[in-house]
């Protein structure tokens, strides 16, 4: 006798089945809807700085709270390499990586394009309303602070 015939099976029935088919998409069905809930909820978020300063800082590099003038060009740009590079890797994945690995690589891609569109119209927009500057965002030194003995960096990279 050999292994393959003395595994048992469990019998299924067809009204169980079909529960669970219609269970799986309706779960499907439900998150797709969720996904589209969230871009019109952060779509509508972004809108007001949209209709005050334009879609033109999507365009421009300058930042100058003082005089208003925003541009999200650089940020936008970074964010969408990092994105870039990360659907390489996960197309790569999709295509190359198999049947087991094929419905995770999807789903990343899908979160990395909702992410990156979260990223450019939330994130820039959040930064513009509340004045953040690149000064905001840079490390703090302190007067007086002890400064290392040993240099860290090789001397190539010293100015």
């Amino acid at each position: 006798m050999s292994q393959a015939s003395s595994v048992k099976q469990a019998p299924s029935s067809p009204w169980a089945d079909r529960i669970f088919a219609w269970l799986a998409k309706s779960a499907a069905l439900l998150t797709l809807g969720l996904l589209i809930a969230i871009l019109a909820s952060l779509t509508a978020g972004a809108w007001p700085a949209i209709e005050k300063y334009g879609l033109g800082f999507l365009t421009t590099a300058t930042w100058d709270p003082v005089k208003e003038e925003f541009g999200g060009l650089v940020m936008i740009y970074g964010t969408l390499m990092t994105s870039l590079t990360t659907l390489m890797v996960l197309i790569a994945l999709f295509y190359f990586g198999g049947e087991i690995i094929h419905a995770f690589a999807y789903t990343l891609i899908i979160g990395v394009v909702v992410g990156t569109y979260s990223s450019i119209f939330i994130a820039s927009t959040a930064a513009i309303v509340l004045g953040v500057s690149k000064q905001d965002l840079m490390p703090v030194v302190k007067e007086g602070a002890d400064q290392p003995d040993v240099e860290v960096l090789p001397e190539r990279f010293r100015n």
